[in-house]
């Protein structure tokens, strides 16, 4: 729905508050609102119900409440009191729930309330735009002078309460949104049993539940949501899963995840490594070999690990394009086109090391053996990761048809790249630029060396997203790498421990957090840095950011029946990567 609303002079707070109600439940005619709406200059387009229901009409002088259902369960609602009785304002305050007996609600949104953010109206006529669908409303007013409004939810913030023992269907509606709390029996090392909870439900394994075909499948494909277990990692202590995340559920709906294929190699090799070894065996590993035993002799047999769910996703391109590479491929989720990656090793001068490289191109050539539209600094020695030739050192493979990810430590503990000391490698990520779309052939993919400082804060460099004067695109610009709520990964994740969980105190949360993609900082866009909301790579590639100092270097813990693995940078931020 969207209604330019247009009061007359002298329009009183009762007439206003009951047109906006009447707007947001479904009316289809300005002549049915009140003789205050001046209908000659307003306009109403209903293509459907707004979708909000009436349920509250004596929520307080001047006030009333509605309601509309969550997206992902018709048996939770959104509530808001639309109230004019303060003079000169029109507020839409956000509840988590209301009592229409009491006339009262609860966990009221932060700044709802507020006069600083709510919407004007006038003793003078003016108008006031409105948008709605059962997802959201946005009043915006102009009184001469404008003004906005914002809120949220708290319920999207923070952890639900544990569904009680005796409701089986509202315990079942909660399990359905993905934050189900009921404990099975898990135990762990130390001996000690988690305590179980009635009923017990798996919303992913059920088959009572009403949305289970379909939550099995979300959970299996988005896996955004909470785990409704507790899990171990080798230290012994018990984990819970981070807080869900608001809005990320729906930013990765209809992306092909890392379950279609999977690799994770802890690569150890002995002294006296060589480039063609490296090459030979990483482009082995990455297109599919299952046996470590079928690798060249500088592997470690004894001290390596490999684990594959189903074939890495990528295959060889070009075999033969000079030196100690390999050009491998892999389609992007939606098969529009491929990215490229030149794997391989060799010495670099200008980082005085020995590395492994993952280079990539926009398109490859394997007739002549070139590529184009290099992905600017995926080629640089200071980026990419370290071998020893002279010493046994491990190189970490993790691999989908989505991305892949290098981590190289030497005996010695030098780690990834000679400056930037952290992982690296090719990854996908969601679509959320209007301009990053397969019909204008930009691959929803870049590189970025995960060390989590530098000039470019993460060098996230995805090909063909800004144009030069020319007109032509330019080879690769700079994005910044973060997750929700701060301003980069490094801010946000380089201190912290973990916290309590307010459903349970007693247990201590471990927080993985989802990397996404946004504009970097404004000194960065003389150099190509390009602003917005890219997308994410977690809820692509499974791979997460995690606090300092909470897991050590293979540690592994669960989340959805998965284990994951800890990984880590030089300044001893931790990524976790699924590992099967």
């Amino acid at each position: 729905m969207y209604c330019k609303y247009v009061y007359k002079a002298a329009a009183t707070k009762a007439n206003i508050l009951a047109d906006v109600v009447k707007l947001l439940t479904g009316e289809t005619s300005l002549t049915n609102l009140s003789a205050d709406c001046d209908t000659g200059a307003s306009q109403l387009v209903t293509t459907v119900a707004a979708g909000w229901s009436l349920h509250d009409a004596a929520a307080g002088t001047n006030a009333q409440c509605l309601k509309a259902p969550l997206a992902d369960d018709v048996g939770t609602f959104k509530y808001m009191v639309v109230d004019t009785n303060t003079t000169g304002y029109i507020y839409g305050k956000i509840y988590e729930t209301w009592n229409a007996t009491t006339h009262a609600g609860t966990n009221l949104a932060y700044y709802s309330d507020s006069s600083n953010y709510c919407q004007r109206i006038s003793t003078s006529s003016y108008p006031l735009y409105l948008f709605a669908s059962a997802r959201f409303v946005l009043m915006f007013s102009y009184t001469g002078t404008y003004g906005s409004s914002v809120g949220n939810s708290p319920s999207h913030h923070r952890w639900h309460r544990l569904p009680g023992r005796g409701n089986t269907d509202q315990h079942l509606r909660q399990s359905c949104r993905g934050v189900c709390r009921n404990r099975g029996h898990h135990r762990w090392r130390g001996g000690r049993i988690c305590p179980p909870a009635t009923p017990a439900h798996d919303p992913m394994e059920s088959g009572k539940c009403r949305l289970s075909r379909k939550l099995r499948q979300f959970f299996r494909i988005m896996r955004c949501v909470d785990d409704p277990h507790r899990g171990i990692y080798r230290s012994g202590r018990i984990f819970r899963r981070c807080q869900y995340l608001h809005g990320l559920e729906h930013e990765c709906r209809g992306q092909i995840l890392c379950k279609e294929s999977l690799m994770y190699c802890k690569y150890v090799y002995h002294s006296g490594a060589t480039y063609a070894n490296f090459a030979a065996d990483m482009a082995k590993l990455l297109t599919g070999e299952t046996s470590l035993s079928n690798l060249s002799a500088q592997c470690n047999i004894a001290k390596s690990e490999l684990v594959t769910i189903v074939p890495a996703g990528w295959t060889v391109h070009d075999a033969a394009p000079g030196g100690d590479y390999q050009v491998l491929k892999a389609p992007w989720a939606d098969n529009q086109g491929y990215k490229y990656a030149k794997v391989g090793s060799l010495y670099d001068s200008s980082s005085s090391s020995y590395i492994n490289i993952c280079i990539g191109y926009e398109s490859w050539d394997a007739s002549t053996h070139t590529g184009s539209e290099m992905v600017y600094l995926s080629n640089m020695g200071l980026y990419a990761q370290r071998f020893n030739p002279n010493g046994p050192g491990t190189l970490y493979l993790f691999s989908s048809s989505r991305f892949m990810m290098l981590l190289g430590m030497t005996a010695s503990g030098s780690v990834g790249g000679s400056t930037y000391q952290g992982p690296s490698g090719l990854f996908e990520h969601t679509r959320c630029m209007s301009w990053c779309t397969a019909a204008r052939n930009v691959g929803p993919w870049g590189w970025t060396n995960l060390a989590w400082t530098g000039s470019y804060d993460t060098g996230f460099c995805p090909v063909r997203t800004k144009k030069k004067a020319s007109g032509l695109l330019e080879s690769g610009c700079c994005i910044a790498l973060g997750v929700p709520g701060g301003h980069g990964v490094a801010e946000s994740l380089s201190t912290g421990n973990s916290e309590p969980f307010l459903a349970d105190p007693c247990t201590m949360a471990i927080h993985m957090y989802p990397l996404i993609l946004t504009g970097i900082k404004w000194d960065q866009v003389a150099n190509g840095g390009v602003s917005g909301f890219h997308g994410n790579l977690s809820s692509v590639c499974d791979v997460w950011g995690i606090q300092t100092g909470i897991l050590c270097l293979e540690d592994t813990l669960t989340w959805n029946n998965h284990t994951y693995v800890a990984i880590v940078n030089a300044t001893a931020v931790n990524i976790l990567a699924r590992k099967e």
